[in-house]
């Protein structure tokens, strides 16, 4: 699934493929239930598959994704648009291959004028859907910035939450472990001595 819990349940897969109208190279990223309905997708886009491989972590970390958003929101407020944002983030050095892809696809998207929520959606970048909720209003209404200080503070105060979690599961673990084994040494050392 995604870094956080989301609605949508398909798959996302990788393609390669030559657009039938002009015979040009495509590549990108299609949602789809299963692998065919993936080729039928693009087969109504007119792209002739050459190879399609299912992606198998649908979204971006936890902490990529506070990166990424924090990276953008800070190009936005700066005044840049939409598109020269998310090309410089797109360069960032500092990311996993499989995030830049979703960045690149996603910038396709924003220029051939899907919204920037969908093209989120789109190229995996996040299926939560309270944030794309978020970024959403922010498109409608004017203020993508605002918005996205709001997805910020939610994806930082799920990232706490997480860790919080995750650190108060390991004591118990490893008082789990410790006891097991001194109830294993004392079963093999201890108790044969007195039998």
């Amino acid at each position: 699934m995604g870094s956080f819990p989301g609605i949508d349940l398909g798959l996302i897969f990788r393609f390669e493929g030559v657009d039938t109208g002009t015979g040009s190279p495509k590549n990108g990223i299609v949602r789809a239930v299963s692998r065919e309905r993936a080729a039928q997708k693009l087969l109504k886009q007119k792209i002739a598959v050459v190879q399609l491989e299912q992606i198998r972590r649908r979204t971006a970390r936890p902490a990529e994704l506070i990166q990424f958003f924090d990276s953008l929101n800070l190009l936005l407020h700066s005044g840049m648009d939409l598109v020269d944002a998310l090309f410089i983030v797109q360069q960032q050095e500092d990311q996993s291959t499989r995030l830049r892809e979703s960045i690149t696809d996603a910038l396709g998207r924003v220029r051939s004028g899907e919204t920037f929520h969908q093209s989120m959606k789109q190229s995996a970048i996040t299926d939560n859907t309270f944030t794309l909720a978020l970024i959403r209003m922010g498109e409608e209404a004017g203020s993508l910035p605002k918005s996205l200080d709001a997805v910020l503070t939610y994806l930082k105060s799920m990232d706490r939450i997480r860790t919080k979690i995750l650190a108060a599961s390991i004591y118990p673990a490893i008082v789990l472990i410790v006891s097991v084994l001194a109830i294993l040494i004392l079963a093999k050392y201890v108790v044969p001595v007195f039998l």
